[in-house]
């Protein structure tokens, strides 16, 4: 008898140490991700969440892989709902459990944030966005003096305003080259509610109007948060200040775009990013340019120009002008890296770039568009291609 026990102490022992621990199944997903297994990763991640629930860790990591599945599908697809449930879901388990780390608690508003711009159910949108400037703020008074929080909180703001004003606007008639509302009654409204957004905002970007991230992008944002706080303001001497602020801070932001243009070794390009996808811009940091793709095998999806590509287009959209951007007096092109199905539709769409106030006009007409199926030996494949849109201030 005391033989059989033993034999069964020891066996329950082997198979105690054998059952594997949080850390080391997140070891194991973290090697997956290495090798960029997205789908053992998540599987380990989510194994670690199991092993211990109380990971902070484990959850915040699970959400950020299936984040990175997102690249192969539209956050405003019925499809990718139940993902982008599970993204919010497992990153806001994150920041509960560990509610003074400002990194999860910063990541948890960028989701919320990009969701919200993708949602196409205004209550959803507003509810979101709330929450995301709420957490931004947590976020700041957790880390003061991070300027990249800052950055990103003023960003989450300006686009809080322009919807605002969006919408306040349709219908009625705007002062020329301004943003201010000709109903006072309207603007008085629009003033109680969303002032301190705008003192907010522009406090925000005093913070990092001369910090080296987005410059010169920072000064054409400063200018756009004086310009949304002089439409609000209670007297038209404080909005001929703010106006007058906005046009010095886009004084020099063009200054440093001339320097930028004829001084070849700097970088020229400035890309702020697209907030609105999920994972799109890390602690407010623009990401670097993309690496260049790779030759693509026969069997794969096929890289063809955009010019090749335009003559396939069955069904194209236009562009709507941003009414905001069209204010500020900014023009540009918006360029994404598109990928095809074989049924012609677009299935993803990455910024490569483009001014904030545009992108999301240009990629709201661009998943409309429809293209004739690509062949290859006659049968169907899917196709990466390049595709742009112009913007300028004479449409």
């Amino acid at each position: 008898m005391r033989n059989v026990l033993l034999l069964y102490a020891l066996t329950a022992t082997l198979l105690f140490s054998q059952t594997p621990t949080a850390q080391s199944l997140i070891a194991d997903g973290d090697a997956a991700l290495r090798q960029m297994k997205w789908h053992d990763a998540e599987l380990a991640y989510q194994k670690a969440t199991e092993a211990d629930p109380q990971s902070a860790e484990a959850h915040a990591k699970l959400s950020n892989v299936l984040a990175l599945q997102l690249r192969r599908g539209l956050v405003t697809s019925d499809e990718n709902r139940p993902l982008i449930t599970r993204i919010l879901a497992e990153q806001q388990k994150a920041a509960d459990l560990a509610p003074q780390d400002a990194q999860n608690l910063f990541h948890l508003a960028r989701i919320q944030d990009a969701i919200s711009r993708a949602s196409q159910d205004p209550v959803e949108q507003s509810q979101l966005l709330k929450l995301s400037i709420e957490n931004m703020r947590r976020v700041l008074a957790l880390q003061p003096n991070n300027r990249n929080f800052h950055f990103a909180l003023a960003t989450t703001e300006i686009f809080a305003l322009e919807r605002a004003f969006g919408k306040a606007a349709r219908g009625t008639e705007g002062q020329p080259g301004s943003l201010r509302l000709s109903d006072d009654a309207l603007r008085q409204k629009m003033a109680s509610q969303y002032a301190p957004t705008a003192d907010d905002a522009v406090a925000q970007m005093q913070q990092v109007s001369d910090f080296p991230i987005g410059v010169p992008y920072n000064k054409h944002m400063a200018a756009v948060a004086y310009r949304l706080r002089a439409a609000l303001a209670d007297s038209e001497a404080d909005a001929a200040h703010d106006g007058q602020l906005a046009d010095k801070s886009e004084q020099e932001f063009e200054a440093q775009i001339t320097h930028l243009i004829l001084t070849p070794q700097l970088p020229l390009a400035v890309n702020p990013g697209d907030t609105g996808v999920i994972g799109g811009v890390i602690a407010g940091v623009p990401p670097p340019p993309p690496p260049p793709l790779p030759r693509l095998p026969l069997t794969g999806p096929q890289r063809i120009g955009g010019n090749v590509m335009e003559a396939n287009l069955l069904k194209k959209v236009e562009a709507v002008y941003p009414p905001l951007a069209k204010s500020a007096r900014v023009q540009g092109r918006v360029e994404f890296t598109a990928t095809i199905d074989t049924t012609g539709h677009i299935v993803s769409l990455e910024l490569v770039r483009g001014h904030p106030l545009l992108v999301n006009a240009a990629k709201e007409a661009i998943l409309q568009w429809e293209y004739r199926p690509t062949l290859l030996n006659g049968k169907p494949v899917s196709v990466i291609t390049d595709v742009i849109i112009n913007f300028t201030l004479t449409q």
